[in-house]
């Protein structure tokens, strides 16, 4: 059974259907039994309690103790009173993934940011990616991006090709001259974006492109 200390109450956790329509939400943990299930609080829309029908799998990611976790579980139920509560069923297996202990590599590349988050309208801009790990990477952008913002990455890597949608976190932002820096942390790949960029990076390793 997956140990219970790596899920800490009120920890951020990312949280996206596996269905086609892909709805993703960021909410909070709330608590857990061991073999059981998780809780999280109910995502909003506009305002709205989300609608999460049973058995929908998500793909649920966060990160504890410099760590990054993501499983796959079920939605058990929701509860609305006295409180909004979504249940997760208990997960059989976690995929663990440390943090900042990637070899980054200098590359300069384009990239598009989709801050849009649920169902809101995407806003996407232009940026460069200065570096590129497989846990994360650092861009610089004309405007500025707030600590803890969610978003999606849309990338073409040479060689290997296209990677659409991989979602990630502000972790740091500054500002350097007249752009802005940001360092990105990965929270979801999806199994195409990770084989790619994992692709790239190795590319990256044969041609002893280091930093």
């Amino acid at each position: 059974m997956v140990k219970s200390d790596i899920f800490v109450p009120g920890s951020r956790v990312k949280i996206v259907a596996l269905a086609a329509a892909k709805s993703r939400y960021v909410t909070s943990l709330i608590g857990y039994k061991p073999g059981q299930y998780l809780a999280v609080e109910l995502p909003l829309t506009a305002g709205i309690t989300a609608r999460m029908a049973d058995g929908t799998v998500w793909s649920v990611t966060f990160v504890s103790r410099g760590y990054l976790y993501s499983f796959s579980a079920s939605v058990m139920g929701t509860s609305r009173s006295p409180f909004p509560v979504l249940y997760f069923s208990y997960p059989i297996a976690v995929e663990e993934t440390p943090l900042r202990r990637e070899k980054r590599f200098s590359v300069r590349m384009e990239a598009y940011l989709n801050l849009g988050s649920g169902e809101a309208e995407p806003e996407i801009w232009p940026a460069v990616l200065q570096d590129i790990s497989e846990g994360g990477c650092l861009i610089e952008s004309a405007r500025p991006l707030a600590v803890g913002a969610e978003l999606t990455l849309d990338l073409v890597f040479p060689v290997v090709g296209p990677a659409v949608g991989l979602a990630a976190e502000v972790r740091n932002s500054g500002v350097e001259g007249d752009v802005f820096m940001a360092g990105l942390s990965f929270t979801e790949y999806g199994e195409e974006g990770r084989t790619k960029l994992r692709n790239y990076l190795n590319c990256l390793v044969e041609a002893h492109i280091r930093v």
